[in-house]
């Protein structure tokens, strides 16, 4: 975690999420559902950054988030495969107060390549409104492109995805490239793993503190392991470890993320 004055800070965070879907209309060739999700963060700071920020307090840093939308999906023409439109509304809180609002249209199609493969393309646009800065609001379009087939073991998927983001603040403009890769394993043993990971360059290009600006590149890799075997209510138990290093020009930025969670993740 950062301070206010952009020193690193440690701590503990505990997390989580719950998200739900309602169909609400279902024909040969659509599905209409109602979809949402809300996720909460909780930090404490250790004692050291009791020490270096002693006006700071952990629930300065609390977040949590709802979403609400609806989600469409049709399949117009039958090579071609679904095509996806999501409308969302949603909100956060940062450290107790409103920090954003914002919408969002999703627009996604798949093309089949065989019956074990496709291509996927996607946009997004969204347009945010913070309340906590009015200068850090918005607007963004996003561009990705996939790959996603089945192996004899399991699954793979690789994209690109490109996005924009126009603001008047310094910190949320930006331009950025992010390479993502998972690889899905079936049932070794007791447990389902899955492999991710993912390369991401942005681009700040209105950082005014930075000659030439600021520009970060962060390198993720992931690791999800699930018993399918228990079963509780319908939800598997989920082993999820995380670590992501990110470089920048602006010293300030450099940072190492380590993270480990257990989560229950449904079966239907």
């Amino acid at each position: 975690m950062l301070d206010p004055s952009g020193q690193q800070l440690g701590g503990f965070e505990v997390s989580g999420g719950l998200s739900f879907s309602y169909r609400l209309d279902q024909g040969q060739r659509h599905r209409r559902d109602l979809v949402g999700e809300l996720s909460a963060r909780k930090i404490w700071l250790d004692s050291e950054a009791a020490t270096l920020a002693p006006g700071v307090r952990s629930s300065d840093f609390d977040y949590a988030a709802a979403i609400v939308g609806v989600r469409e999906r049709r399949l117009i023409w039958d090579d071609l495969g679904p095509t996806d439109i999501t409308g969302l509304f949603g909100q956060s809180w940062y450290g107790g107060d409103a920090l954003a609002r914002w919408g969002e249209l999703r627009l996604g199609q798949s093309v089949r390549r065989n019956d074990t493969s496709a291509f996927n393309f996607g946009t997004v646009l969204r347009s945010e409104k913070r309340l906590d800065d009015d200068i850090n609001s918005s607007h963004a379009l996003s561009l990705s492109a996939g790959y996603a087939g089945r192996l004899e073991n399991g699954g793979f998927s690789v994209s690109a995805t490109f996005k924009n983001v126009w603001s008047d603040s310094g910190t949320v403009d930006l331009f950025s490239t992010t390479l993502s890769a998972r690889r899905a394993f079936d049932t070794i043993g007791s447990v389902r793993p899955t492999l991710h990971g993912s390369v991401e360059q942005r681009i700040y290009h209105k950082f005014a503190t930075a000659p030439g600006g600021r520009e970060d590149v962060s390198a993720s890799i992931g690791l999800d392991v699930t018993w399918p075997g228990i079963s509780y209510y319908g939800f598997s138990p989920q082993l999820e470890l995380r670590a992501r290093r990110t470089f920048s020009n602006v010293d300030i930025y450099d940072r190492n993320e380590y993270s480990a969670g257990l989560t229950a993740v449904s079966r239907f």
